[in-house]
């Protein structure tokens, strides 16, 4: 048996405390890709009918792309919505600190990625992994997106 503390087990980190810590961050990260792998295109769909209809400009560049570091368009998005998403994280990620790392009360229970949520009944090891998996296609989509707009200079969707 591999003891907890082993480079197999654990190349990167330096035991188990650390594991935990990086692949809450892995975890974390997984979502927000999948989120934006969805939401990336649905802006580029929804965002000139809706801005229209609210009578507001579009946020999307002139040429229809989503606004990034690498098109452009950030700028036009408001400051209030940069201060409340800002935070928005901030009060997510120090509540989850206190709740779920024992930064105020100490957890023995918890498991990397928990939230507490699952009416469902669909937490497994499978499903774990499955999130993993398909976060990481998440992000590496949001790059694909990312790359291919700033070099064809189109939109996904047009």
């Amino acid at each position: 048996m591999v003891p907890p503390s082993s480079p197999r087990q654990f190349p990167f980190a330096t035991g188990p405390r650390a594991y935990s810590w990086y692949r809450e961050a892995e975890i974390k990260h997984a979502r927000i890709g999948m989120l934006a792998a969805l939401g990336w295109p649905v802006a580029e769909k929804l965002n000139g009918p809706l801005s229209e209809a609210l009578g507001q400009p579009s946020l999307l560049t002139d040429d229809g792309r989503v606004p990034t570091i690498l098109n452009g368009g950030l700028d036009g998005v408001n400051s209030v919505y940069w201060a409340a998403a800002l935070g928005l994280a901030v009060a997510a990620e120090s509540t989850y600190l206190d709740d779920q790392l024992g930064v105020g009360m100490k957890r023995t229970d918890y498991e990397p990625g928990m939230l507490g949520f699952d009416p469902l009944g669909l937490d497994s090891k499978v499903t774990r992994n499955a999130e993993i998996w398909l976060g990481r296609v998440g992000m590496m989509a949001v790059v694909a997106y990312a790359l291919e707009e700033s070099v064809t200079k189109a939109p996904l969707f047009p």
